[in-house]
């Protein structure tokens, strides 16, 4: 049986794992180190996120 802060861990590595993805997919950063979206991401992008089996 896991106990709440387990599963609050489990939560909070999957949220991380996901924002590393979408990090990784639709931002770059410049010469300065500035992070920004990438060319063609919308600012109010939506993440969409499926399960897979």
């Amino acid at each position: 049986m896991q106990t709440l802060q387990q599963e609050d861990a489990l939560l909070a590595q999957l949220a991380l794992a996901i924002a590393q993805q979408v990090k990784a997919q639709d931002v770059q950063v410049g010469e300065k180190g500035k992070e920004s979206l990438m060319k063609g991401v919308a600012k109010d992008r939506r993440i969409g996120l499926s399960v897979q089996s």
